[in-house]
């Protein structure tokens, strides 16, 4: 508790707030110190009185503890932890003012650190996976092909480099695959292209008439895969009435635990079919080379890119941005921190779970983001999800980053993995 006043409120504005391990944050043993020294850049401006760091230290031991340090621009302020298992610590702290209020970044949310640690995260197993996962996905393949591969083209618009297309493609499950398609225009003259298909994060997106102005690429087809079979240039009315639709008994999508109990019922079936019949069509366009097909997605749409990569043996490189939807039981049957926005673990969500997904990748995986403190996607499944890719892989941890925020300047670490030469005798 502090008595002083600083007589010059701080600009949250302009500092920068972090923390640093004494080591590499992935290579702690267990009940090995770790010491997370918080450092505070204030861009210059003068600290008129201390600020109080107050922390909270959870993990996946289950244990919680919290205190604070002070720092008052001259001395180092750290706090010291260990973990009895391996998984991961999770640090989030605060900046205490002098008047009791907490120092914000821009005017509504208080500055903040959310990182952590690991206890050999190269070894963390979950929940095993279902017996006929692999007889799963051939039924729902099987469902795919009954459907004929017809897609519906609207031009929108041409630039200067390619043509854009509203894209309709007839598909299993509730909904067509639907998306915005760019084919450069030398595909006219016969020439071949590689193909990226972009994958969305979650939310139904609204695609208002007059709203798609792409350019497409030059060297690239381009495929924006909609998660939820969307028309589009419609007017708002359908939106609203579209956005409300897909609630599951007045719960956001693919939320509702009752209906996630059926791997056929829940909404993440209809996703996955939708994109299984984008990759179809896509591979049909005559103006493919054949051989390039890179799926790349962030959050919901890392965990799209990861299935692609396991449903399609043609995806030639997968890029996964804070992958959603790594170890769904880990919480229920592990006790791991659990996940802020994730629908809660049933069985017949294995079927649809990355960890599981990454066993049968076999082309280059990049996962480009991974937050230590990013516990909408926690970073124990991500680990998990990263251990079971056997192909050539590679990810970057970053420290102090959540879902959605990756703080200035922050520490990032890279691991890489060739792949692993499977045993064919």
């Amino acid at each position: 508790m502090f008595l002083a006043t600083s007589l010059f409120a701080l600009d949250g504005t302009k500092i920068a707030f972090n923390a640093k391990t004494n080591k590499h944050p992935l290579k702690y043993e267990i009940g090995e110190p770790m010491v997370f020294t918080f450092t505070l850049d204030l861009k210059g401006q003068e600290l008129e009185a201390p600020l109080a760091i107050e922390w909270t230290r959870t993990g996946d031991d289950g244990l919680k503890e919290e205190g604070s340090v002070v720092f008052d621009g001259k001395a180092s302020a750290s706090m010291t932890t260990k973990l009895g298992c391996n998984g991961f610590v999770r640090i989030y702290a605060k900046l205490k003012q002098a008047d009791g209020t907490y120092l914000k970044s821009n005017g509504w949310r208080d500055w903040f650190f959310d990182g952590g640690a690991a206890v050999h995260p190269e070894l963390l197993t979950s929940t095993p996976e279902p017996e006929d996962f692999d007889a799963f996905w051939a039924r729902q393949k099987a469902r795919l092909d009954k459907v004929p591969l017809i897609a519906d083209l609207t031009e929108l618009n041409r630039s200067d480099v390619a043509t854009v297309y509203a894209v309709r493609i007839l598909c299993a499950g509730p909904r067509p695959a639907t998306g915005i398609l760019t084919i450069p225009l030398g595909a006219e003259e016969g020439k071949k292209y590689p193909i990226l298909i972009t994958l969305h994060g979650y939310g139904p997106p609204k695609y208002r008439p007059g709203k798609i102005k792409g350019r497409g690429a030059p060297d690239m087809i381009t495929f924006s895969l909609n998660a939820h079979g969307v028309e589009f240039m419609r007017d708002e009315k359908y939106y609203i009435a579209f956005n409300a639709s897909i609630k599951e008994n007045g719960e956001k999508y693919a939320f509702n635990k009752e209906v996630n109990e059926d791997p056929e019922v829940t909404y993440f079936n209809g996703m996955a079919l939708r994109l299984m019949r984008a990759l179809q069509y896509l591979k049909s366009l005559k103006a493919w080379n054949g051989k390039d097909l890179h799926a790349k997605g962030g959050s919901q749409g890392g965990l799209q890119a990861i299935w692609a990569a396991a449903l399609d043996p043609d995806i030639s490189l997968a890029t996964a941005d804070i992958p959603w939807c790594c170890d769904f039981g880990g919480h229920d049957n592990y006790n791991r921190l659990d996940s802020t926005f994730r629908p809660a673990y049933t069985r017949a969500l294995d079927y649809y779970d990355c960890m599981n997904m990454a066993k049968r990748v076999r082309c280059p995986v990049e996962i480009t983001r991974a937050g230590l403190g990013d516990y909408a996607c926690p970073p124990s499944g991500v680990a998990i999800m990263y251990n079971n890719l056997k192909c050539k892989k590679s990810i970057v941890w970053h420290q102090g980053s959540e879902h959605s925020y990756v703080p200035e300047n922050c520490e990032t670490f890279r691991l890489e993995a060739e792949a692993i030469q499977e045993n064919t005798e």
